[in-house]
């Protein structure tokens, strides 16, 4: 018989829903050695099994080298629970799903979270065989489903004990021994260090997906609210994904041991190693990571739970008003101007040739100030002809509803001055070159969104980049400085916002937020394969949609603002609170006294016709001057 043949072993359940399970031993050479009572202690396992929904969704066809059962074994096998036994010589690392074709296959898939695809495999534990199967199952915690297979074992008592105590099953999920005398080795409904307790029952698995009992994770976490809040007394105070873990920890009887110093971010690949959180979970030092965002980078590395989601957004100052000097202007677009000219010059035209034919006295001094007067609403004392007296009605007509209309709209340039443009989306600003890019630098997921990015607007934006830790800082650099932002994650810029640049009482910061680069999903992060996650991912489900994670976030936004407040009152002779405190006044005033600027073209106007005035009025001088010196000289030359 070839020793490396490879066998699988069909399992059908009685119902139209089927499964095969996985009977899987490793042995190094032939053992047969008869196990009944343990044999019947599998059997009754089975028969609870069959009842379980959750392994009955999809048939799992999975070949393994050399099985080598016991006689009494594949007797049960053989009996009506299960097909004949065959022997297979494909690979064991091919997995066939086949979805059985039953009427409520798909009612069934629509309540699945997952694909189900556990598998059953039981091992015969001996002398020989020890060391390689540790192996294995180290290699498959990597590789396969530890946290959803069903793995039973076999053996002497002595071996087994040994064998399940080992560091490597702390790893499996859903485990239990099978001692040669019939008693079994399980997992306690209280965890006990890695400690196993004997019984006569098999486990009922099916039951068993809380596995947190008398449990003390260890969490890896950045301290970076809102996501945690450590006070200053350097407790934890608050923070949405802190008091969901707590919480659970009270419903679900495990504790926490948070380690908030030695991660630096959410972490990123550096060197040949990750670092950060993302180190801290993919290494296994920690069983569950505060917050990551969810990235094609972590993928397969690492397990994730979503719990919200988070964008990238710059900060910036809110645009200034500024009063200009064309106001005056503004009321009327240049094409409606130009048209008011040429009517005003085709009356004067017209006026001039119709007081030529009446042979009006001073006609040239009547067509330029008559229209005058009118455009300014004045009347005049002129005498008209007949023919004139209608188009000049027409005109008066004409030159009261432009004025009306004009006086109407020049009251709302003047009171509302114009705001400066200022980018509210990242191509805005990567066309804008004077604008300085502070970037909130969290050595995580946004910065290697910007370092990888093949989009020509973020990658132009990327090279502009001025690096800063704080947040704090990043957000007071962008709200003093003129033509600067501050790029961060849209859940941390509130709380940096509120804390520094909130003044006490009814206050609204006065910055602008930008549309968003890119959203990620954020989560909790765990070993890959973690026994912990799909007990994490259903009671998160709910957490999601009971609106707590946002009311947390609030929570922690309301703390920072009102620390923030007290800050500002001890900084009222600082620039920060001085420049915040003018710019606030200035946009809380209900009624602004004009400036210069608001009337700086009807003075430009008037200075320029003053200008034009003297120099008439002085030219007007020489010239008469001159007449009195020639009239002066023409009588000196008649008389003398």
């Amino acid at each position: 018989m070839n020793p490396f043949k490879k066998a699988s072993f069909g399992y059908r359940c009685k119902t139209a829903l089927s499964c095969t399970f996985l009977l899987f031993q490793i042995t190094q050479q032939k053992e047969y050695i008869t196990f009944d009572l343990a044999s019947l202690a599998l059997k009754s396992f089975l028969e609870i099994l069959k009842t379980n929904f959750d392994s009955r969704i999809f048939e799992v066809k999975l070949t393994i080298p050399e099985i080598l059962m016991t006689d009494n074994v594949l007797k049960i096998l053989e009996t009506h629970y299960y097909s004949t036994p065959k022997t297979i010589f494909s690979m064991h690392r091919y997995i066939k799903f086949d979805p059985p074709i039953i009427p409520d296959y798909r009612s069934a898939l629509q309540k699945k979270h997952y694909l189900a695809h556990q598998s059953l495999q039981i091992f015969q534990v001996t002398y020989q065989n020890s060391a390689s199967l540790l192996k294995f199952l180290e290699t498959l915690v990597y590789l396969g489903e530890p946290h959803r297979d069903r793995f039973v074992f076999f053996g002497e008592d002595k071996v087994l004990l040994e064998f399940l105590h080992s560091e490597i099953m702390f790893q499996l999920k859903y485990k239990f021994g099978i001692f040669k005398t019939g008693s079994v080795l399980k997992d306690p409904d209280v965890y006990k260090g890695g400690k196993m307790v004997i019984s006569s029952d098999p486990p009922r698995f099916h039951s068993k997906w809380v596995n947190m009992s008398g449990r003390r994770l260890t969490i890896s976490a950045y301290p970076n609210p809102p996501y945690i809040y450590i006070d200053k007394k350097g407790e934890f105070a608050g923070g949405a994904h802190y008091n969901i873990l707590y919480f659970m920890g009270l419903k679900y009887n495990y504790t926490m041991d948070v380690d908030h110093v030695t991660p630096e971010g959410t972490g990123y690949y550096k060197n040949g190693m990750w670092n950060g959180m993302t180190g801290d979970t993919y290494y296994r030092r920690s069983d569950v990571g505060l917050f990551m965002g969810i990235t094609a980078d972590r993928y397969g590395l690492i397990d994730t739970v979503f719990l919200q989601p988070d964008v990238v957004y710059f900060m910036t100052r809110q645009p200034e008003a500024h009063d200009k000097w064309q106001a005056m202007f503004f009321p009327y677009t240049p094409v409606t101007w130009l048209a008011i000219f040429i009517a005003y010059f085709a009356f004067s035209a017209t006026l001039y040739f119709l007081l030529s034919i009446g042979k009006v006295e001073n006609k040239g001094y009547h067509t330029a100030f008559i229209p005058y007067q009118i455009s300014l609403g004045q009347g005049f004392d002129i005498e008209l002809p007949t023919q004139v007296k209608f188009i000049t009605a027409i005109f008066m007509f004409f030159m009261i509803v432009s004025n009306t209309g004009y006086q109407s709209d020049l009251v709302s340039w003047l009171a509302f001055p114009e705001l400066e443009v200022i980018p509210r989306d990242f191509p805005s600003l990567d066309k804008r070159k004077e604008y300085k890019v502070v970037f909130n630098f969290h050595a995580g997921t946004s910065y290697h969104y910007f370092n990888n990015a093949k989009s020509g607007v973020i990658k132009n934006v990327r090279k502009r980049f001025i690096l800063e830790h704080e947040i704090n800082m990043c957000v007071i650099w962008a709200a003093m400085e003129k033509s600067t932002v501050c790029i961060s994650w849209g859940l941390l810029m509130p709380r940096a916002i509120g804390s520094n640049l909130t003044l006490p009482g009814a206050f609204k910061p006065m910055v602008v937020l930008s549309e968003p680069a890119v959203t990620f999903p954020i989560g909790f992060a765990f070993p890959r394969n973690s026994i912990f996650t799909d007990t994490f991912e259903v009671i998160a489900k709910y957490l999601r949609d009971s609106g707590l994670i946002r009311k947390w976030n609030l929570d922690v936004y309301a703390k920072y603002t009102s620390e923030g407040k007290s800050w500002m009152k001890s900084q009222r002779d600082g620039e920060l609170f001085t420049t915040i405190d003018a710019k606030w006044k200035e946009i809380q005033a209900s009624v602004r006294p004009f400036k210069f600027e608001n009337v700086a073209a009807p003075f430009a106007i008037w200075a320029v016709c003053l200008l034009i005035s003297a120099i008439g009025y002085g030219a007007e001088i020489v010239y008469a001057q001159k007449q009195a010196l020639h009239k002066m000289a023409l009588h000196k030359y008649l008389f003398f």
